[in-house]
């Protein structure tokens, strides 16, 4: 089932509307299918919007279930007004007809493929490349065609959510632009040309070392046990965190060395066996980061010896 092709960072959904409820839709074809496992007739949806960049789409789906806007071309001038943008000139009437036939969900492979895919996103949070490096790793050779509908199955299921890189909120101060990833938040902001979405799109450049994280990028959260928290709000002058922080610290245990956050499994398990390395606790009593020179050595501590020095490079 997983291909050879690279999986591009965009990810776009549409919205349906199905016995008065919104869905976000990532595969019409897999959502069809969805459809008819819950017996709902596939023609009881009704198309709301084409195929859009994740931060559209959710900031459309946040109006109308809010009631902040009456229709999608209200909703997105609201947007451009408040940041400058120019999401009202897209045109909104959905451009793609409904599938004849619902993506084959018992299709050979597929059961593996989404069990690999569950284990690959399990306590992360990962966009699509970053998901691919994992699945190469643990042996796949790549995401196929089919990564959309492979998401929608498991958004549909409950075990994965897909959130925009950079996604409009609504704050206290009113609405702003937030990181999904690192937790800024950008009262204002600059628009781009994307390449990955072909329209004027906004980044986040408070964590662009790590990779760039757009509007038009997914980010995959996975939902469960050990699922990791949304990052908490960061603003231009971090008072507020740096207030939070230090109301979290007298309440909540820290997880590592005093550091008042919360980690996920994954992280929890990496950071013990850093700190089993370092303190030299490891399986087989080894020395971990011990210096070679010893208690009694007297030369300087930057002239010693140190086994973990190629860690330090």
């Amino acid at each position: 089932m997983f291909g050879e092709g690279r999986v591009k960072m965009t990810v776009h959904m549409a919205l349906f509307r199905v016995r008065g409820t919104l869905r976000r839709v990532f595969s019409p074809s897999a959502f069809a299918a969805r459809l008819a496992r819950e017996g709902v007739d596939p023609a009881e949806a009704e198309p709301l919007t084409p195929m859009l960049p994740l931060a559209i789409g959710e900031w459309l789906e946040t109006a109308l279930t809010e009631g902040l806007a009456r229709e999608a071309g209200e909703a997105l001038e609201i947007v451009d007004r408040r940041f400058g943008l120019d999401w009202a000139e897209r045109p909104l009437r959905p451009t793609q007809a409904w599938p004849a036939e619902a993506w084959p969900l018992d299709v050979p492979g597929l059961t593996d493929d989404l069990a690999r895919l569950r284990r690959a996103a399990e306590g992360r949070v990962l966009t699509p490349e970053q998901l691919e490096r994992r699945l190469k790793a643990m042996g796949s050779a790549g995401l196929a065609p089919h990564l959309a509908a492979l998401l929608q199955v498991l958004v549909d299921e409950g075990t994965l959510r897909v959130e925009a890189g950079m996604g409009v909120e609504r704050r206290a101060g009113g609405l702003v632009f937030v990181c999904r990833r690192c937790g800024t938040v950008h009262p204002t902001v600059t628009a781009h040309l994307c390449e990955g979405c072909g329209t004027d799109d906004v980044f986040c450049p408070a964590c662009a070392a790590l990779g760039p994280i757009r509007g038009c990028t997914a980010v995959l959260r996975s939902v469960g046990e050990g699922a990791p928290d949304r990052p908490a709000a960061a603003d231009g002058h971090r008072e507020r965190d740096r207030r939070e922080t230090a109301e979290g610290a007298a309440s909540s245990p820290p997880d590592g060395g005093g550091w008042p956050v919360r980690l996920t499994d994954v992280q929890r398990q990496a950071a013990e066996a850093v700190r089993a390395f370092v303190t030299g606790a490891g399986a087989g009593g080894g020395t971990g980061c011990g210096l070679e020179g010893g208690a009694e050595d007297s030369r300087p501590s930057v002239w010693r010896r140190s086994s973990c020095a190629k860690f330090l490079i």
